[in-house]
């Protein structure tokens, strides 16, 4: 060999040598190949995946030789022929993808080429048994053709996400043969088993309604309303069960808890409080209210006048604007008390989150009964920061709690309220400046609490 330098190197080439390819005529041509000294495209003698299998570091130096186009296919072609299993899938795949730009000038036949992508795609099928018959099929869709399964469905069985289909059952082949004693024991049992029926007119058993509907045509659950007795005939067929069908359990009771009104089930309660019934079964038993009313599941053994409806309500915490010092017994009413003076605060929760800074030029934070917010609001609020957006305009003397604000309110775009800020200069007649949160305090608040109306 006369691709390493040192003996010893040359001991690990043949070692590695042995372990990927056989030694036969093909072997030879690959060897004679790599002997000729050209320029082209790299070329690695012992293939990369090997050593990626065997979780080796790949080896470039005294491993890489240049080859032409042309001896680069064929050297592939040759390392297909005599690969041993470890590489001879990875083989086959490099070689179907280089075939692409083959020239059957090569000396390597249409059929060959063939053969060879037939045998990179035999590498990826599994082998599937059908546990009745007991016989082995080389694929999914050789099983399909010889059963008349549909092939998604046998990987669904052979995956355990499906029992069966067409009375047969399904599992991945792990050796080449089994007998029906080894299939019985693999079939798996079936939690809900089928029910059967009979049809009276042809007096035909079926073993379960799906199959009954498959073979007549006759929707399943028309079938189902016959044998239930909810309807005379289908198809003008009728029809009965042979196997009592499990019963469902009996409709759960639902108590509304302001009214102490108990529903026979979820729909009736529905129909008589106009409600959806999806919507219903969201919100039932877990302490949420459907047009200000609590439900739950009715429960005989429980004491529904002793409840106290407020206790079943979420517990809100409560929430302090740092500004104000103003505490909220939740977001809804802190939204509902800034909503009078025209300030938006719908990001309170973001707030809380620690996602945003301030809403509406405000601090919010959850209020605990432990601090001293006289002296900490400040330090909290220099702390965390924030824009100061409070903007005056100078004509009207209005101070706002934001340019989006003001903007709407003045009637002037946004873009010349930040050129004003800028350079002082007067855009459509109005002029502005940056105001404090104080200002805008003693403009905008004080005076609508301390308004005769407020009281």
């Amino acid at each position: 060999m006369i691709f390493y330098q040192t003996a010893k190197e040359e001991e690990m080439l043949e070692e590695y040598v042995d372990e990927c390819f056989e030694r036969n005529e093909w072997f030879d041509k690959m060897m004679e190949l790599f002997k000729i000294k050209e320029e082209g495209e790299k070329h690695h003698i012992i293939p990369k995946a090997f050593f990626k299998k065997k979780k080796l570091k790949i080896i470039d130096e005294n491993n890489l030789i240049t080859l032409s186009r042309k001896n680069h296919i064929l050297a592939h072609y040759y390392i297909f022929k005599c690969a041993k299993e470890i590489i001879r899938k990875e083989m086959s795949v490099a070689l179907s993808l280089m075939l692409r730009e083959v020239s059957l000038d090569m000396n390597i036949t249409e059929e060959e080429i063939k053969n060879i992508k037939f045998v990179s795609s035999k590498t990826r099928q599994k082998k599937v048994v059908c546990l009745d018959t007991a016989i082995v099929y080389n694929s999914r869709k050789e099983a399909a053709k010889l059963t008349g399964v549909d092939e998604g469905k046998i990987t669904l069985i052979c995956n355990h996400k499906s029992y069966s289909s067409h009375n047969l059952h399904f599992e991945w082949a792990t050796k080449p043969s089994y007998t029906l004693e080894e299939c019985k024991q693999l079939i798996r049992t079936y939690k809900q088993p089928t029910i059967r029926v009979k049809c009276l007119e042809t007096g035909i058993v079926y073993n379960s309604i799906s199959e009954a509907s498959k073979i007549t045509k006759i929707p399943r659950s028309k079938i189902t309303a016959v044998c239930s007795g909810k309807q005379k005939s289908a198809h003008n067929t009728h029809w009965e069960y042979i196997d009592t069908p499990t019963t469902n359990s009996s409709p759960k009771k639902v108590i509304c808890l302001e009214t102490k009104e108990v529903f026979n089930s979820l729909a009736e309660c529905c129909k008589k409080h106009n409600l959806d019934l999806r919507r219903l079964q969201r919100v039932i038993g877990f302490n949420k209210t459907i047009n200000g009313k609590h439900y739950d599941l009715y429960n005989p053994n429980k004491n529904y006048t002793e409840l106290n409806i407020q206790q079943l309500n979420k517990k809100t915490k409560r929430i302090i604007c740092l500004e104000l010092l103003k505490v909220f017994n939740s977001i809804k009413e802190a939204k509902e008390y800034f909503q009078q003076f025209g300030i938006k605060t719908d990001k309170i929760s973001d707030c809380l989150r620690g996602v945003r800074k301030t809403t509406g030029n405000l601090h919010f934070e959850y209020f605990n009964t432990e601090v001293d917010y006289s002296a900490y609001a400040q330090k909290r609020i220099e702390e965390i920061g924030g824009r100061n957006d409070f903007v005056k305009c100078l004509e009207t003397g209005k101070v706002y709690s934001s340019k989006r604000q003001a903007e709407k309110a003045e009637k002037v775009f946004r873009v010349q309220i930040e050129k004003s800020l800028k350079t002082s200069s007067t855009f459509a007649g109005k002029t502005w400046v940056y105001s404090n949160f104080e200002e805008w305090k003693n403009q905008v608040i004080n005076p609508f609490i301390t308004s005769p109306s407020s009281t």
